[in-house]
């Protein structure tokens, strides 16, 4: 008599004889948290991408796709706009306008040349040494770095300056506008007989980004405030990956072997003194609340970033004590954040780097190193997906459960093979899996109306060597059950629609047997016999 109550995955690592009397030799989509086998539903088409689409993006009601492999990031909710890597040469941020992005070059240059400036030099008491500079402006608010500074005039106060050479701002950053500054003295009063000059440049005019010149006739008193954007700077040009610290405000984004941040609520503002220099290139980088994950072809590091963090001695950086370099080719998502860590392929198998440093190989219980290598670990795509790891190559498709805290109806760690080949997959912020097909459709998987049919067999089972079984009992609600032998023309088919025993006919023995269920019903166990009347009892 062989009974099978819980059904597992497979173990492609395993010869057969060494499976759980559980465990399948073929789990092809097919869903087992419970223990029962039950079905997915198949995929339901929700959008249409671009030609040669290879990224895609949700973000609300809208799908975004774009040829090229990119990162967005998910930054704090009111600032209302995204940030991206990977669509072209620099990084960018977007805003949507009825789901279509408009696109801007992240950051604000500074003006590359000094005003020139005239007017009528006077000397006095009601006379002061000034100099002019000036910035740029988005439509977002964010000001550059300034301008280099203007030769000194020596001007009375409420004479004509008259300033011309405002460079206009180069084009795709969304600048609006030009703050102009001057300097102006003050003196502190310590009650000291030493006074100590105070010099800073304050605001004269704001004017449009077209305008070449501006007259100022502005008196000292009405001033506006002081300006604090002399340490600014863009985002690297070649920044990529560009991620969200979460709770911190700050950005961050990789070169190629240097970690960079903006400063915190500044996404335009990357300051040079934040930057991170490691000892390998790096390969892949995710956020995990506010840690920073990095792979390289090296050490992975984790690097932490607290929300009051400022320069680098801030962040301090640990790396894991072996080596894991990452073997990935460049594909999507080939590192992806998870509940517990960052997720990468080596050449062992998925590594799982977690905030503390430490590593686990989560795939080894399943793929020995051989194994793995087969399957082609360097073209990997992955999803983290309500507790299942999703991981797609270019030889096959297989999801992983890896979390049976947050899901309790977790029973086993099971692996199973899925027939989706997708070009890209993401997680929605709602929780949905999302997957981009080369037919250039993306589906929302697991939310069709049909269910998808499965293929689930048996190991060999331990029926003593002696005798055959003659009856069965399933509980199910409709699937085809085969019993497999060696001899595939000795192989018993039948569809079974409840839980009523039935005759299994003669088989022949000394034979090894399997158990196949193949279709959409759930099964919750199998009771081979060697009696009608042992099934029939449910023993």
């Amino acid at each position: 008599m062989a009974v099978i109550n819980k059904f597992g995955g497979i173990v492609p690592r395993l010869a057969w004889h060494e499976l759980r009397d559980n465990q399948a030799t073929i789990a092809h989509n097919v869903k087992l948290r419970n223990g029962k086998i039950e079905a997915w539903r198949e995929r339901k088409p929700i959008a249409m991408s671009v030609d040669n689409a290879t990224s895609i993006y949700s973000k609300d009601c809208c799908m975004l796709s774009w040829p090229e492999c990119v990162t967005v990031a998910e930054y704090v909710t009111d600032y209302g706009r995204q940030f991206i890597t990977g669509r072209v040469d620099r990084p960018e941020t977007f805003i949507l306008n009825n789901c279509t992005p408009e696109y801007y070059y992240l950051g604000v240059p500074a003006p590359l040349a000094a005003p020139m400036v005239t007017g009528t030099q006077k000397d006095g008491r009601d006379c002061a040494a000034r100099s002019y500079m000036y910035t740029y402006v988005n439509i977002f608010g964010e000001e550059s770095a300034p301008s280099p500074v203007s030769t000194q005039l020596t001007i009375k106060d409420g004479d004509s300056v008259t300033l011309t050479g405002l460079l206009p701002p180069p084009d795709g950053y969304g600048i609006v506008e030009i703050h102009i500054y001057r300097t102006a003295t003050a003196y502190r009063d310590d009650r000291v007989k030493e006074q100590e000059a105070l010099t800073d440049f304050l605001k004269v005019a704001e004017i449009p980004a077209v305008q070449t010149s501006h007259v100022d006739s502005l008196m000292e008193k009405y001033l506006g405030p002081v300006n604090n954007t002399r340490e600014g700077r863009v985002p690297p040009k070649d920044l990529r990956q560009i991620r969200y610290m979460r709770g911190t405000g700050v950005l961050t984004g990789v070169t190629n072997n240097e970690v960079h941040f903006s400063a915190a609520y500044q996404p335009h503002n990357w300051p040079a003194e934040y930057d991170m220099t490691l000892p390998y290139n790096i390969v892949n980088m995710v956020t995990v609340d506010d840690y920073v994950m990095v792979s390289t072809d090296g050490y992975p590091y984790v690097i932490e970033g607290g929300p009051s963090c400022e320069p680098r001695k801030c962040r301090p950086a640990q790396d894991a004590d072996i080596p894991l370099p990452d073997i990935s080719c460049g594909y999507p998502n080939s590192a992806i954040a998870t509940p517990f860590g960052m997720l990468y392929s080596s050449k062992d198998g998925l590594v799982l780097l977690k905030p503390n440093a430490t590593f686990d190989i989560i795939t080894s219980d399943w793929f020995s190193t051989e194994d793995w290598i087969k399957i082609r670990p360097d073209t990997v795509r992955l999803a983290y997906w309500r507790g299942y790891i999703v991981c797609v190559t270019d030889v096959v498709s297989f999801m992983l459960e890896i979390d049976g805290n947050t899901y309790s109806d977790y029973e086993l760690g099971t692996l199973t093979t899925i027939s989706d080949k997708p070009v890209d997959m993401i997680t929605s912020s709602t929780g949905e899996l999302l997957m981009l097909d080369s037919d250039r459709l993306v589906y929302h998987w697991n939310a069709g109306d049909k269910l998808r049919e499965y293929m689930w067999e048996s190991r060999e089972l331990d029926l003593g060597g002696e005798y055959s079984p003659t009856s069965a009992k399933v509980r199910t609600q409709g699937t085809t059950f085969k019993l497999l032998t060696p001899y595939p023309d000795l192989a018993y088919e039948r569809y079974v629609s409840d839980e009523t025993p039935f005759r299994l006919g003669r088989l022949g023995r000394h034979l090894n047997y399997r158990v196949g269920f193949y279709g959409t019903g759930n099964v919750d166990f199998v009771d081979l016999g060697m009696t009608h009347m042992t099934v029939n009892r449910g023993q």
